[in-house]
């Protein structure tokens, strides 16, 4: 089914009045009533919104969205609404939410909502539905959505006042409170110029039962709206206890205790749902969410400003009501608590919300510790995907462009993905401006750039090409990547080196980093970045990008030999301008302390100027061996290694023959979570871990240094054509790796000292000096 122009279009609230006025956080809700004369023999809907939608077809709910997109390229989701449909009135139901966005970080969208349905019944008639001024519309004066949340993108708090909600509103006749719709206009309507299907599945819902973990007391009072909920429950005095954890599988009273707190087991996405029964009384149900229990239960209140906290409440004063939040929230604990002094009896009724990655790869092997590196990996990866690759689900939920590279890189070696891979990439493409400046998170208004982290998306284009083969991505995304490599020229000095922009936010891994000019490890991820930009104008035959990037690369290769210190036989971290410089004022973002500055060298300085293949021979083994030694000395601000940074790092020391030194960074970054038995690795790399976390995606990466450097296994050629494995030496470690390519399945062993390989027919293996042409068949190799 596609989108019919000439059926309908977008449409708004009754009021144009407010139509105009999104931003005031107002909800929506919407109405439409259609008859079916027969049963329904096939069904298909077309949805979207503008900012976010909930849809109800005869009261059961169809789903939410739509998917992060651009405005100009807004995504639909498509639903077989059959199994919802019935004989006779059928009922559509909407909520709609304004953006919640702040335009650095998100976007913001005047309000819409879309909807299009063809539906064949057993008797031969073809019934079709779609949004016009027929659709009744009214304020959902029962919704109060208050904007005090962690960041954003996470959405509004949702504050629902069930005595101003009108009885059964899904399925009732709308009374004279309801008006018909305003139509705004034509599917192609500004903003919204091109509608495209969400390119990944829609994330699986699946009941999840937690446990209850905490009991005890609390204030029952009942607080205004106006008051930040979650700050004032975290300077709330609880009394009670942590208990055996029990399955919430029964319903609670606040009879004695008012605050129960329960344990979704690791941080992730949960669609909270409460089933509330039997209540005397005017009862206020409030939900707080967070990532950690110590002590008593809190609200997570993010980044710690006034204005934010993880909460949503529901006043309550009928005998029984269901509050099922419209989307879900990021957790790990979900503390529920009743306040006024009447009684209710309550039961959690929550969805456990996941991508759906598919089982196109496996990793298995009898030592304990790889098993679960790569275990914990992956359930990083399913707790920071959603509709995009997301950071962390509690706390930001935005899609950064580092994260998004390297977390899905870690997909396709983890699960065989490459859908979200790609998306996520194109997305990427889609926040580069008119100028060549990035947005370091997407979708979002004004580029909020990262010069680092957008060198890390176009060696990942590359990269995603050698994985899948699919060069319509990088047509697609070519004129972005001309632009950025453009942009990024126009920041090389006379000295033939790369200072940031002023606009920009000179990250690079937390690490202790010299960020003034001239600063080396940006400078060489400026090279890695201009050679893969190289690489894609072969594919997409670009000369311009081509001629730009090969440019680039030539005088920052000529240049960066000049860091190199010959007395201490590695690379410095920061020379000082040999011309004088006109630059903005810096950034405090990107601003280098007095420890940085005492670091005259440090591992990301050594192994990406020989990563980027700059300077000698020499040079470049000299800096791998002063890299190798960062990582057998203590933890420190010289030797400082996060999880984004990981493959890009140890790959080119693996290489180097520093497998043992690359094996006990790992170990020394992942036993200390592995040893208190936490359910997912924390945010960073060095520092204390805890059996809580935020669960970051880029902690994937883990799996990719597994599979390319230690397994040795990654492609030559587009799509698997031809491919390399090269199992690092001194690395002996039992076990079975699959993954599904292009060409087909691809299946390693290494067990008892021998290793053998099954791959496809048309394909072609490098191993060692050696060719070997696929044919289906097992392979043995060589002993260890």
């Amino acid at each position: 089914m596609n989108f019919d122009a000439t059926k309908g279009g977008w449409i708004s609230q009754s009021s144009w009045v407010e139509d105009c006025r999104p931003f005031l956080f107002h909800p929506v809700a919407f109405r439409k009533d259609f008859t079916l004369t027969g049963k329904p023999k096939k069904a298909e809907l077309l949805v979207t919104g503008a900012d976010k939608f909930a849809l109800w077809l005869n009261g059961k709910l169809v789903g939410y969205g739509p998917g992060r997109s651009y405005k100009a390229r807004k995504l639909y989701d498509e639903y077989d609404i059959k199994p919802f449909l019935k004989k006779g009135v059928n009922h559509f139901a909407v909520i709609l939410l304004p953006s919640s966005g702040l335009n650095i970080i998100g976007t913001y969208n005047r309000m819409g909502f879309l909807l299009q349905a063809k539906i064949k019944t057993a008797n031969g008639k073809t019934v079709e539905i779609f949004t016009d001024k027929s659709w009744k519309s009214r304020i959902a004066e029962w919704i109060t959505a208050d904007y005090r949340l962690v960041s954003l993108p996470v959405g509004q708090q949702l504050h629902s006042n069930a005595a101003l909600e009108p009885l059964n509103w899904r399925m009732s006749t709308p009374d004279e409170k309801w008006k018909n719709a305003n139509l705004l206009g034509p599917i192609d309507m500004p903003p919204w110029l091109k509608l495209e299907k969400r390119p990944v599945p829609v994330p699986l819902e699946n009941k999840f039962i937690p446990d209850l973990v905490w009991q005890g007391r609390g204030s029952r009072k009942i607080i205004s709206l106006e008051e930040n909920f979650a700050r004032r429950f975290n300077a709330e005095k609880l009394t009670g206890k942590n208990i055996t954890p029990v399955p919430a599988e029964k319903t609670f009273t606040n009879k004695k205790d008012n605050v129960f707190c329960f344990d979704f087991g690791k941080t992730r996405f949960i669609r909270p749902k409460i089933i509330i029964t039997k209540v005397s009384g005017s009862v206020r149900v409030e939900l707080y969410y967070d990532i950690q229990l110590e002590g008593t239960p809190k609200a997570s209140l993010g980044f710690n400003s006034e204005i934010e906290g993880n909460c949503d409440t529901c006043l309550v004063d009928k005998k029984g009501y269901t509050w099922e939040l419209l989307f879900p929230r990021g957790l790990r604990f979900i503390t529920v608590k009743i306040t006024g002094f009447g009684k209710v009896k309550f039961k959690p009724d929550c969805k456990a919300v996941d991508y759906a990655y598919p089982e196109a790869a496996s990793f298995e092997t009898p030592e304990f510790f790889w098993q679960k590196v790569w275990n914990m990996a992956g359930e990083n990866l399913r707790s920071s995907t959603t509709d995009v690759s997301v950071d962390c689900c509690s706390r930001e939920n935005l899609l950064w462009v580092q994260d998004a590279c390297v977390s899905q890189k870690a997909a396709f070696n983890t699960f065989g993905e490459t859908k979200m891979w790609r998306h996520c990439l194109d997305l990427i493409a889609q926040g580069v401006d008119a100028d060549g400046r990035p947005s370091a998170v997407v979708p979002s208004d004004i580029p909020s750039s990262l010069f680092c982290q957008q060198m890390h998306w176009v060696m990942s284009i590359f990269e995603y090409y050698l994985v899948t083969g699919d060069k319509t991505l990088l047509q697609s995304v070519d004129p972005a990547v001309y632009r950025y490599m453009k942009h990024c020229a126009e920041f090389i000095t006379k000295d033939g080196l790369f200072v940031p922009p002023g606009h920009s936010w000179h990250w690079l891994d937390w690490a202790e980093v010299d960020k003034r000019p001239y600063s080396l490890p940006i400078n060489g991820l400026l090279v890695l970045a201009s050679d893969a930009a190289v690489n894609i104008s072969k594919v997409t035959g670009n000369r311009e990008l081509s001629r730009s990037a090969k440019i680039t690369a030539l005088r920052l290769r000529k240049a960066i030999p000049a860091f190199y210190d010959k007395k201490e036989k590695a690379f410095r971290s920061h020379i000082k301008p040999k011309s004088k410089l006109l630059l903005a004022t810096e950034r405090p973002s990107s601003a280098t302390g007095e420890v940085a500055k005492s670091l005259t060298h440090n591992i990301h300085s050594n192994v990406l100027a020989a990563r980027a293949n700059c300077g000698s021979k020499e040079m470049q083994k000299a800096a791998l061996k002063r890299g190798a030694k960062y990582l057998s000395d203590a933890p420190g601000p010289a030797n400082y290694i996060s999880f984004p940074f990981m493959e890009v790092l140890l790959a080119p020391l693996v290489e180097a023959g520093y497998v043992y030194e690359t094996v006990n960074i790992l170990k020394a970054l992942c036993q200390p979570f592995i040893d208190i038995n936490a359910p997912t690795f924390g945010e960073r790399g060095w520092g204390k871990a805890g059996i809580y976390g935020t669960a970051h995606g880029w902690s994937g990466t883990l799996n990719t240094v597994i599979v390319e450097r230690l397994i040795g296994l990654r492609p030559l050629k587009p799509g698997w054509k031809e491919f390399l494995f090269k199992p690092a030496t001194g690395w002996n470690v039992d076990f079975k790796y699959s993954v599904i390519t292009p060409y087909g399945i691809i299946v390693v062993k290494a067990e008892g000292g021998k290793r053998s390989i099954t791959f496809p027919k048309g394909t072609v293996l490098k191993y060692g000096n050696k060719t070997f042409k696929g044919s289906g068949k097992n392979v043995i190799l060589n002993n260890l």
